[in-house]
C-alpha cells in the first residue's frame, strides 16, 4: 500500500504495428484502442477522426491561413477554439487530442510538454512548411498508435487538493495505474485503470525516476507486465 498527501523532426522510431495492444489486460488498453484517454476525456472535446476541416486545411492551407506555416496553423486553431468557446459553439471539428502536447514531447524526446506542440515542433526545424508537415505526421501517428502496457502500480493511497472556483476538495489518485508505451522512444504514459477516476496529471513521463519521485514510490513497487522493459530493469 502506497500512501501520501500532496497539493498539486518526427522520430524515426516506428509505432507498434500489431493490430491489438501488446497487453489486453486493464482499462488503459481499452482506452487507447479508440485513441482516447481518461485525461483527454476530461480536458478537451473528442478529436474528429474523419479529419473534416483539419484534412481540408492540410490539403489547402493557403485557403485558411494564407501560407503553409506551422505558426499560421497554430494561431488559426487557437482563434477557432477561442471563438467556439466565446460563442458557445458545440462544433469541435478542429479540436486536437487532449494529450497531443504529451504525444509530441514523447515522439520528439522532450522531458516535458510544457512548451506546447508548436514550440516543440519548431525547435526541430526552422522551416515553417516542414514544421507544418511534421504536425500532421504526428497527428496521424497519434490516431494510429497502439498501446503496449509495460507495468502496473497497484494499491496507491495518495490524495491531493483540487481547487475549483475557490472551493477546495480532497481528491484521490486511482488505486491502480498502467504504464503504457507506443514506440521505443524514451518515456511512457500513465493511465488510470479505473474508468471513473483519471490520473490527476498530464500522462507523459520521460523516465521511471520522474514517476517514482512524483508518487514517492520505488521501482520494487511496480508489477512488471513486460519483463524486458528497460525502465524497470
Amino acid at each position: 500500500m502506497i500512501g501520501s498527501t500532496s497539493t498539486v523532426v518526427v522520430s524515426d522510431i516506428p509505432l507498434q504495428q500489431t493490430g491489438e495492444p501488446c497487453d489486453g489486460d486493464g482499462a488503459a488498453a481499452l482506452f487507447f484502442q479508440s485513441g482516447q484517454s481518461p485525461f483527454a476525456a476530461r480536458t478537451s472535446l473528442p478529436f474528429c477522426d474523419e479529419g473534416l476541416m483539419l484534412d481540408d486545411l492540410r490539403q489547402r492551407p493557403a485557403l485558411y491561413i494564407g501560407a503553409k506555416t506551422l505558426t499560421g496553423l497554430y494561431h488559426f486553431l487557437g482563434g477557432y477554439q477561442f471563438a467556439r468557446i466565446e460563442h458557445n459553439v458545440a462544433d469541435n471539428a478542429l479540436s486536437l487530442p487532449g494529450d497531443f502536447h504529451d504525444w509530441v514531447a514523447y515522439r520528439l524526446h522532450f522531458n516535458q510538454p510544457t512548451s506546447g506542440w508548436h514550440s516543440m515542433i519548431l525547435s526541430k526545424t526552422s522551416i515553417e512548411s516542414d514544421a507544418f508537415d511534421q504536425f500532421f505526421a504526428l497527428l496521424d501517428e497519434h490516431s494510429a498508435r497502439v498501446p503496449c502496457v509495460r507495468a502496473k502500480l497497484r494499491g496507491i493511497r495518495r490524495s491531493y487538493t483540487a481547487t475549483t472556483n475557490g472551493v477546495s476538495r480532497q481528491m484521490y489518485y486511482p488505486d491502480t495505474i498502467s504504464l503504457v508505451t507506443y514506440t521505443d522512444d524514451p518515456g511512457f504514459f500513465v493511465y488510470s485503470d479505473d474508468t471513473s477516476l483519471a490520473f490527476p496529471r498530464h500522462p507523459f513521463f520521460p523516465s521511471i525516476e520522474w514517476l517514482t519521485n512524483w508518487l514517492d514510490v520505488g521501482r520494487a513497487d511496480f508489477d512488471s507486465v513486460d519483463a524486458n522493459w528497460p525502465e524497470l530493469q
